[in-house]
């Protein structure tokens, strides 16, 4: 095995995250919809996993639910950056999101902010959009950037190839949906760029219906060379996924 590929692989096992040059925990939570008056459960139990916590799906809900806590904090922004007709309106959306999202936490930072890209952008709206982003970071309200390839992944690689900004990218990985991560993983370990996989249990049509032992497995199957990021809904859901961290590194 070359060598840069060799020291890619033991950082990757050792839980080190590309250019953040600092250590997390390889499974993370992204909290969904709860069950019928599970959401407080379903935090306690997010808590005490100690693990990253992405909460794009309801901020005010579990962002209120967090307050006071030191965990650390996912967001996805610029859903409906397509929509701008300018460079300054795509500026202002992504500004306008992130107080958002730190004003439902109560906070002053976030750990990690992914760009979302789920369609192609003119050059302007990204622009706009990385503006916004490096301002913040500069600013220590951001701590990692990152995107998330949503998109076609041509699209994505094709912005990449002209902005480096990234610390770490989210793309899904699950049998059904392999394409994104097979085009965009090799840069991403050419440019020392961390990977965190999503969608493992989530193949496009409804939450897989599977035992907790399938859902282990992966789990495990993403987390061989990467993070992975686990949607839960419930204080269970989220003892399934960190048994299976906890089977892994005992």
């Amino acid at each position: 095995m070359p060598s840069f590929y060799l020291a890619w692989y033991i950082e990757s096992m050792d839980g080190l995250l590309g250019r953040t040059n600092a250590h997390f925990p390889r499974t993370w939570l992204a909290l969904l919809q709860p069950e019928v008056g599970g959401a407080e459960s379903l935090v306690e139990a997010a808590l005490g996993a100690n693990t990253v916590l992405e909460i794009t799906a309801q901020p005010a809900l579990w962002g209120g639910l967090l307050r006071g806590s030191n965990a650390a904090v996912a967001v996805t922004v610029g859903r409906n950056l397509w929509q701008c007709d300018r460079h300054e309106t795509a500026s202002d959306m992504i500004m306008g999101e992130l107080l958002q999202m730190l004003s439902c936490l109560g906070r002053d930072s976030l750990e990690f902010v992914f760009l979302r890209l789920d369609r192609r952008l003119e050059e302007f709206q990204i622009n706009g959009a990385l503006e916004a982003l490096e301002l913040n970071r500069q600013d220590q309200m951001i701590r990692h950037l990152g995107f998330a390839a949503y998109g076609q992944p041509f699209a994505t690689l094709a912005m990449w190839q002209f902005h480096d900004a990234f610390d770490v990218c989210l793309m899904p990985r699950n049998p059904r949906n392999t394409e994104t991560y097979d085009m965009l993983a090799p840069l991403a370990r050419e440019r020392r760029v961390g990977v965190v996989t999503c969608g493992c249990l989530d193949w496009g049509e409804g939450p897989v219906p599977t035992s907790d032992l399938m859902a282990m497995e992966l789990i495990a199957e993403n987390r061989k060379h990467n993070h992975v990021l686990v949607g839960v809904r419930s204080a269970t859901q989220v003892e399934v996924a960190m048994r299976e961290s906890a089977a892994v590194n005992p």
